[in-house]
C-alpha cells in the first residue's frame, strides 16, 4: 500500500506556485525531482510521519 502526503497552496502563494510548475522542466536539469524532493521532505520535518 502506497503512502500519499498531501500539501496545500494558499491563495496568496498561488501566482508562484503556478509560476514554479511552468518551469519545472528547466529546473529539473539542474535539480533532479528527487533531490528536490528530499530537501522539501526535510525543511518542512515532514519524514517520520506515520
Amino acid at each position: 500500500m502506497a503512502f500519499v502526503k498531501i500539501i496545500s497552496v494558499s491563495e496568496s502563494m498561488l501566482d508562484k506556485v503556478r509560476a514554479y510548475i511552468n518551469t519545472l522542466e528547466e529546473h529539473h536539469k539542474k535539480v533532479s525531482f528527487a533531490q528536490e524532493y528530499e530537501e522539501f521532505i526535510r525543511r518542512y520535518n515532514l519524514g517520520s510521519h506515520g
